[in-house]
């Protein structure tokens, strides 16, 4: 008895998966303007390779589906390097709906840096209806 139940439970999450997916393909994805960025606060920080953290949507009517970091190696004072230090952009998927916060984590290559400057570059997401009471 037990099979049939599950595979109800399995159809039921196919289902809500692709009600999922179809609601966020007919969805128009947009770059978030300034005030839309300001809302958003992003903690994170690097460790074991790993740029991590958290990302709290303050917009009410936005989605975020992605993030745009730039990532620049940090010169340690006292050190000398022969190579200059060059900026990398990564475009990380994420989705944050609105007035909830995410985790994030991104694996780095492993060149041996230790420490980064990083900058919020872009945010993309998508409109969301706001219900009134």
């Amino acid at each position: 008895m037990k099979k049939p139940i599950l595979l109800i439970g399995l159809l039921i999450l196919g289902i809500v998966e692709w009600a999922q997916i179809s609601a966020s393909s007919n969805t128009e994805h947009e770059i978030f303007s300034a005030e839309a960025v300001e809302k958003i606060t992003i903690d994170a920080g690097f460790g074991w390779g790993i740029f991590g953290g958290s990302v709290y949507n303050g917009n009410s009517d936005y989605t975020i589906t992605q993030i745009t970091v730039k990532l620049t190696p940090s010169q340690i004072i006292g050190t000398s390097s022969t190579s200059p230090l060059v900026a990398e952009r990564y475009h990380i998927d994420i989705t944050v709906p609105p007035l909830t916060k995410a985790a994030l984590s991104m694996p780095l290559d492993a060149d041996g840096t230790l420490e980064f400057l990083w900058e919020l570059v872009q945010v993309q997401g998508y409109r969301v209806s706001v219900k009134s009471n």
